[in-house]
């Protein structure tokens, strides 16, 4: 059983200074149910440096957020995010299409090639 809890949110985009990172940057989620949230308000800095992304996957927190496994992959693939790796298996990956749904996981997402 799940309860709700209002948190005020800020756009990571808006809030560091992503401009300056030097070097390669990675993402880890790890954030509730909140991953689709934290992938919308960090789109300027995801598009820029292509970030590896490790998040974790919950259907039931993601459910309790609104959305499901499958938004939260399509978000990424429109963010040019098409290889994924179970973290036991990395650096073997696997299309978006073989990405198992369930369990609750940590999943990593690679960016595709420019």
């Amino acid at each position: 059983k799940h309860r709700t809890v209002s948190v005020r949110m800020t756009p990571l985009d808006d809030e560091a200074d992503w401009k300056s990172f030097s070097g390669q940057v990675l993402i880890k989620l790890d954030v509730e149910g909140s991953e689709l949230a934290f992938l919308r308000g960090a789109e300027r800095l995801i598009r820029h440096h292509r970030p590896l992304v490790i998040l974790e996957i919950n259907p039931t927190t993601a459910s309790a957020a609104g959305y499901t496994i499958s938004d939260l992959l399509d978000r990424l693939d429109g963010l040019g995010y098409r290889r994924f790796a179970e973290i036991d298996q990395y650096p073997t990956t696997i299309s978006r299409s073989a990405v198992r749904l369930e369990p609750q996981r940590n999943l990593v997402a690679l960016p595709s090639p420019q």
